[in-house]
């Protein structure tokens, strides 16, 4: 990787390179705290996939209200992946996520309401209103797309109840 995350010019290339990633997240900065734990999640060129590793990351970075930060540790404690499966703490994520606006934690909540995931009654009224705000949230098309994949997706799924 020659130490360094390319993403377009040589100065972002400086920017962004895993050493100086590395540096900031030690110093607490919340977007490298969570740049440090996306390259650990993924495994970015000479840096080894270390689950572990990006849930540490993701933890600081959420600790500090960077939202996506906690999005992304919700869903490694929803699959179980690189930490223990817990719903309860991935649900409590997830809404931390979403009070902080990150469009997919409201997406995901929407269906979990909807369908009654992570520990959740099913509640069709109520993931429904959940997607209906989304959407005047975020009226934009990709924003309407994903969510009428989600919700096809999930009108697809039976309730847990029903599992």
């Amino acid at each position: 990787m020659a130490n360094a995350i390319h993403k377009g010019t040589a100065q972002d290339t400086e920017t962004l390179s895993f050493t100086n990633i590395e540096r900031r997240a030690h110093e607490a900065h919340p977007e490298s705290m969570y740049l440090l734990g996306s390259i650990y999640q993924d495994g970015v060129g000479d840096i080894a996939r270390d689950l572990k590793q990006a849930a540490i990351w993701y933890r600081k970075a959420a600790k500090t209200g960077h939202a996506t930060a906690a999005r992304k540790l919700a869903m490694m404690h929803k699959n179980g992946q690189g930490v223990a499966k817990q719903p309860r703490k991935a649900l409590t994520l997830l809404r931390q996520a979403a009070v902080g606006g990150d469009f997919f934690a409201q997406l995901e909540l929407a269906i979990s309401t909807y369908c009654g995931h992570m520990g959740l009654t099913p509640n069709t009224r109520k993931g429904l209103a959940r997607f209906a705000r989304l959407a005047r949230r975020f009226p934009d098309e990709r924003s309407m797309r994903l969510m009428g994949a989600a919700l096809a997706a999930a009108w697809k799924t039976p309730p847990a109840s029903a599992r």
